[in-house]
């Protein structure tokens, strides 16, 4: 009985930001990358949760000034289903801002926890 609860964790959705990468492409201007992955062997939500809306999707959040954001995903990007098993999808964001400010990412789903990753923006080329 006290395998169970290891047994679930394992099982269960669990999504994380996996890795986080920042490119200065000068003038202040940069390219903010996150991997979001779900190391749990069950999907973020079952397709019927997506299909009925009954899950949220999972949603990834950079946290900076909408206004700050030059091209690539949504402020807030959202995946409707993360399958399990080490499944990763890549979000990236084109941003303004000053060398050396910290940038926060977060993660949230429904069913798979949350999570958060601080990036610092590097010196311009």
């Amino acid at each position: 009985t006290a395998a169970l609860p290891a047994l679930l964790s394992a099982v269960l959705p669990d999504v994380r930001l996996s890795d986080a990468e920042v490119e200065a492409h000068g003038g202040g201007v940069y390219t903010v990358t996150v991997d979001v992955t779900n190391e749990g062997y069950f999907p973020s939500s079952t397709q019927h949760g997506v299909v009925s809306r009954s899950v949220d999707p999972v949603t990834v959040q950079i946290q900076v000034d909408p206004d700050a954001i030059v091209t690539g995903a949504a402020k807030t990007h959202r995946i409707a289903r993360l399958e399990g098993s080490g499944t990763t999808e890549r979000v990236s964001w084109v941003i303004r801002g000053q060398p050396g400010a910290s940038v926060e990412i977060r993660v949230r789903a429904e069913k798979g926890g949350r999570d958060s990753r601080t990036v610092q923006l590097g010196g311009d080329r």
